[in-house]
Formats: structure tokens, C-alpha cells, sequence
């Protein structure tokens, strides 16, 4: 009997842990809707298993709005960081991208260094924050590897373990953090236009590309964001000492729509973590697409979150209103803020928001118009739709040119963009039964897995917190210097032995000819 109440005693025990769940902090003070699209679901998962989460972010989630077990901080962020800012001369992105694509991008790659220390600023500034920090705990933080100096210094504060978030591949650096190198080899530096297959050339221009992109912030903008801590929380360690504790890493990322890459157990593949299968369409949006029974189908044309169409310049936009006018498929293209004297062809619908994967999923979508981002590249395989990519910055052209060697994409250019090239490259997608062949191979590669990337997420970030960690994965080598683990130094042993045996031979061998002399 004694027994039995001890039993009963231990499951209810356990009943009211796994009900009071573990507390989680996700410090993501970047809030692009393609940032947001690769944790909101993991957020909202581990707030269905129990756990609760408190979520650090620039901009209100309204994904998150009815989500139980979920607190949403939301900060006044000094610093937007988006590629259609205006530039200086006040021209659009649009404009900017197509006069002076270079420069442009430049520019836009600058605003890595002013957002985490508008970040930091407006995380350790916030009354909120503050309040938390004195009167909460945490079992632990995930991290968004845009801002991780702002989520660093949180983790040590609670004292507890950390995982790494990236909205990408593993920014460069954070494989060496886990024990891990950049394998510079033959994985391509995420702007540097390579595949994995790299001349001796390219892999000399993607190693320093790696090193110096990884290098100079932590020399020139690592001290000032550290100053900004230390005024904040005096007596935090240095940020990359606290780094070099980081748990786990989660990139998004498969070898069926990255390039695959050697791992240590502590990096976590979790690519298209977002994508899901599609659902009914609003009655108007499944009307549209319909057309009376039409087969010929239906395009969508969406540029991502964050680009405007009404800036888009008058050339190009008669270019896309022609071309589509001539097609038999419908097209429904995602435009914010449309122009009410705005004009279309009969056959295109614009809509300020589109469910895009509920129509990538549509049995009659033909194909995507996309800029190439990660996500909707992801979105499109995971669904089987062919592509045509128009980049704009950063990863995406390194994303179509990985998708037209996939066979799936065909790549334009916004510079050079004309009816005759638009039109070939529809009637191809839409004629050329390769393009669909090459996608569904895809789909079907990344379809074939034991359990879905966010199934694979919750469970690690279970797994760190069960454990107060993942010291059991970490790799020996995240002790050794980066020229230790290249082993230049047993090398060098290596190498000084040989010559000291040659050397002892060679003495050995004039020795022998002086003592015994030819007769």
C-alpha cells in the first residue's frame, strides 16, 4: 500500500511540473516578419506543451495576440533595420537597387553595426526589462544571432543556458564558437555568389570573405558594444566569453535546400521550420484563382515583408502589367498600400496580404514570382513550386543562384528586367516540365524526414532545459584556439622532426664518408 502512495505521490509530482512548465525568455529585439516566421512557431509550440514565454521584440506579434502561457515586450526600437529605407539622396530602394545595385547594398549591410546597439540601448533602457531582470528567472534564452550582444548578457544575468538562433545558415564565426570550423572549403559565404563546388580562386575569396566579415566587427564593434553593456550591467563578462558558453544552435537550414555541411552534434538543423501544409482559401481568394475552372492555373508575385511595390519605377511596372496581361494564367500579386488610380489587367488581383502558403499549396498555382528570399525559396519547394527569382539584397541572390542550379528558378535582374526576358522565363516555368520534375524531387527531399523541423526545436530546446544544458554534445576542440585545431602546431612538430631526422641522417652519412675514407 505504502508503495502505491509513493507512486501516486511521484506522478502527481511530475503532473504539476510539466504543468507549471519551464520559463523561457526569447530576446529577438529585430522583428522583420521573416525573423518572426522562423520562432513564432516555436514559441507558440512550447507555450501549447506548458512552458512560459516571455518574448523580447521590436514590434507587437499578432500571431502571438491570443496565444496562452505567451508575454510579448515590446521595445522602441531607434533603428529599423530594412532594406527599403530610403537612401540618402531620398530615392527609393527600387531606385537605388537598379542605378546603383552596389552601393545600395553597401549601405544596407552598414546597418548590421547600428542595430544591436540601438538594441542594446532600448532592451536595457525599458522599464520593463528592468523590472524582469530584478524580480524573474529563467530556465533559458533563446537568442537571435542578429542581436545576440543584447540576449548574451540577459543569459548571464539569469544564470542560465542559452541557444543561438539564426534566421539563416550559421552566420560566420558561430561554428567555430560550438568546436566546429567554417569549412570555407566548399560552404559558400552567404553574400558571396559561390556554390559549393569553389575554384581555387573562389575558395581563397570565400575563406577571406569568412574571416574578415567575422573579424573586424568583433575588433571594431565588439569594445563599443561592451562599453554599452558594462554602463548597463556592471561586472557582465566579456560578451565572447559568455559566447563560448552557447548550448545549442539552431539555423535554418536542410541539405535539401542548403548546401550540406559537416556539423557538430550542437548544431541543429531546423530549416523551413515555418512551412506547413496549405489550408481552404478565403472564399474570394479560391473564386479568383478558380477562374470559372480554368486549368491554366494561377501565378503569385510577392517580394517579401518589407519592400514596397508602389515604389516601384514606372518601367518595371509596365513591364509586369504587359506580360501578365498576355498569360492565361491569373496572377495575384501582393501590394501594400495600392494606388486607388492604379489600373490592372482583368486577369491580376493585388492584395496587401496574401496567405502565401495556402496558395503556393493551391492545387493550380503554376509558379512564384519571388525576390528569393530564404523563406519564400522554402515555402516554394516545401509546396513544389517552380521560381523565378528577382533579388534584391544579401542572401538572395546566393538563394536563386542555389535554386537555379537545383533546376527549379530561373534568376533576373531588376536592372536589366524587359518583357521579352520576363515573358521567356514564365513560358518556361510554365512549359518546361524540368522546372517541375526538379521541384517536386525537392519537395519530396524535404518532406523525408523522422519528424518535422519544429518537432526537431521543441525538443532540443526541451532537451537544454531538462538538462540545464547540452554539456554532454559540446566538442573537446571548443578549447583550442583556431591554431590548435587546424593542428598547424603538430604540424610544425611534425614537420621540425623530419627535417631534425634528415639533418641527423645527412650528418650521419658525411660522418661515415670522413671516418672511413674511399681507398
Amino acid at each position: 500500500m505504502n508503495s502505491i502512495y509513493r507512486r501516486v505521490i511521484i506522478l502527481l509530482f511530475h503532473a504539476i511540473v510539466f504543468c507549471h512548465g519551464y520559463r523561457i525568455l526569447a530576446v529577438m529585439p529585430y522583428a522583420s516578419a521573416s525573423h518572426k516566421n522562423t520562432v513564432v512557431p516555436l514559441l507558440t509550440s512550447l507555450a501549447e506543451r506548458g512552458h512560459h514565454v516571455t518574448y523580447i521584440t521590436g514590434k507587437r506579434t499578432q500571431q502571438l495576440q491570443n496565444t496562452t502561457n505567451v508575454r510579448e515586450i515590446v521595445l522602441d526600437m531607434k533603428v529599423e533595420f530594412t532594406v527599403a529605407n530610403r537612401g540618402a539622396d531620398r530615392k527609393s530602394f527600387f531606385d537605388n537597387i537598379v542605378e546603383q545595385p552596389f552601393k545600395t547594398k553597401m549601405e544596407f549591410l552598414q546597418k548590421f553595426r547600428e542595430v544591436p546597439e540601438s538594441a542594446i540601448n532600448s532592451t536595457f533602457r525599458d522599464p520593463q526589462i528592468r523590472n524582469m531582470m530584478e524580480t524573474e528567472k529563467f530556465d533559458v534564452v533563446l537568442i537571435s544571432v542578429i542581436t545576440a550582444y543584447v540576449g548574451y548578457p540577459l543569459a548571464w544575468h539569469f544564470n542560465c543556458p542559452f541557444i543561438v538562433m539564426s534566421p539563416n545558415v550559421a552566420f560566420a564565426d558561430m561554428p567555430f564558437v560550438v568546436g566546429d570550423s567554417e569549412h570555407t572549403e566548399y560552404v559558400p559565404f552567404i553574400m558571396s555568389g559561390f556554390t559549393s563546388r569553389m575554384s581555387l580562386m573562389e575558395r581563397t575569396i570565400n575563406t577571406a570573405l569568412v574571416h574578415l566579415t567575422s573579424k573586424i566587427p568583433k575588433i571594431f564593434n565588439t569594445p563599443i558594444y561592451e562599453k554599452l553593456v558594462q554602463h548597463y550591467l556592471p561586472g557582465c563578462p566579456p560578451l565572447l566569453e559568455i559566447e563560448h558558453n552557447t548550448s545549442l544552435i539552431f539555423t535554418n537550414t536542410h541539405p535539401s535546400i542548403s548546401y550540406p555541411r559537416a556539423s557538430p552534434p550542437s548544431l541543429i538543423e531546423v530549416g523551413a521550420i515555418h512551412c506547413h501544409p496549405a489550408k481552404a482559401l478565403p472564399t474570394d481568394l479560391e473564386e479568383f484563382v478558380d477562374d470559372g475552372g480554368n486549368p491554366a492555373g494561377f501565378l503569385v508575385f510577392t517580394v517579401g515583408s518589407v519592400i514596397q511595390m508602389d515604389e516601384m519605377p514606372d518601367r518595371i511596372l509596365e513591364v509586369f502589367k504587359n506580360v501578365f496581361a498576355r498569360l492565361p494564367q491569373r496572377v495575384i500579386w501582393q501590394w501594400k498600400n495600392q494606388p486607388k488610380n492604379l489600373t490592372m489587367p482583368a486577369n491580376v488581383l493585388l492584395s496587401s496580404w496574401l496567405p502565401q502558403q495556402d496558395l503556393l499549396g493551391h492545387p493550380k498555382c503554376r509558379g512564384f514570382l519571388t525576390h528569393g528570399g530564404l523563406l519564400s525559396t522554402q515555402e516554394a519547394v516545401y509546396h513544389g513550386i517552380p521560381v523565378i527569382g528577382i533579388p534584391f539584397v544579401t542572401d538572395q541572390e546566393n538563394n536563386m543562384i542555389k535554386a537555379v542550379s537545383d533546376g527549379y528558378a530561373i534568376r533576373l535582374d531588376w536592372n536589366n528586367i524587359d518583357e521579352d526576358k520576363l515573358h521567356t522565363a514564365l513560358l518556361d516555368i510554365l512549359n518546361d516540365p524540368n522546372y517541375d520534375t526538379n521541384v517536386k524531387r525537392l519537395q519530396s527531399l524535404i518532406r523525408d524526414q523522422p519528424e518535422t523541423p519544429l518537432e526537431r526545436a521543441v525538443f532540443w530546446t526541451e532537451y537544454v532545459l531538462r538538462n540545464k544544458g547540452a554539456a554532454a554534445l559540446q566538442l573537446g576542440s571548443r578549447n583550442l584556439s583556431r591554431f590548435q585545431r587546424n593542428l598547424i602546431d603538430v604540424y610544425i612538430i611534425l614537420f621540425a622532426a623530419f627535417v631534425s631526422s634528415m639533418l641527423a641522417v645527412t650528418l650521419a652519412i658525411r660522418w661515415a664518408c670522413l671516418r672511413w675514407p674511399r681507398k
